[in-house]
């Protein structure tokens, strides 16, 4: 019966496995930390942790890949500036407690937005690709809103993006104020 010998590995699967290891790290936050501003460089965003990620009102996530969902029940405030998003984008399984989400020049790897937040008062999606990454069938992504309290909704679309969605569902009752620019 022949025995298997492991292979060696090649230095660049050496130096792949070891900045994968790397890429994944956690940023404890003090206990009076009220708001987090991270800018990842393109690079993962760290796990949010310590007794200051309970109580953390705003969150700001810019120039990085989330590949893990951030679960912070006491956030008010999140938002995404040229963010990848690698993860499902339900924003209410994060963060229930959201009353303002700006997702700004992001793309989201997965067809899909969810937004599913009760107290969510403000959304603004502004050149939001969703699901576009190596597909030519447009129309792509869809996005679905479930938001009682919301009252503003701003939706804008540059030229320079492949936002075609499929479908943009929205159930707002209070909603006052829409802003919906260069999507159709």
């Amino acid at each position: 019966r022949p025995q298997l010998r492991p292979q060696p590995l090649t230095t660049g699967e050496l130096l792949d496995a070891f900045f994968r290891r790397l890429d994944r790290w956690v940023m404890y936050v003090p206990f009076l930390a009220g708001e987090l501003e991270l800018r990842g460089g393109d690079h993962r965003v760290p796990v949010i942790d310590g007794t200051g990620a309970e109580l953390l009102d705003v969150l700001s996530l810019s120039q990085a890949v989330l590949k893990d969902a951030p679960r912070l029940r006491s956030l008010r405030s999140l938002t995404l500036s040229g963010v990848t998003v690698a993860v499902p984008l339900v924003p209410g399984e994060w963060c229930p407690l959201l009353e303002r989400l700006r997702i700004e020049d992001c793309r989201v790897e997965r067809r899909a937005v969810v937004v599913l937040l009760p107290r969510l008062k403000l959304l603004a999606m502004e050149d939001v690709d969703v699901g576009s990454a190596g597909r030519e069938d447009a129309p792509f992504g869809d996005v679905a809103v479930d938001a009682p309290e919301l009252e503003e909704l701003a939706v804008s679309c540059s030229t320079r993006w492949a936002v075609d969605y499929r479908s943009f569902a929205v159930r707002a009752p209070a909603l006052r104020r829409l802003r919906w620019r260069e999507q159709f």
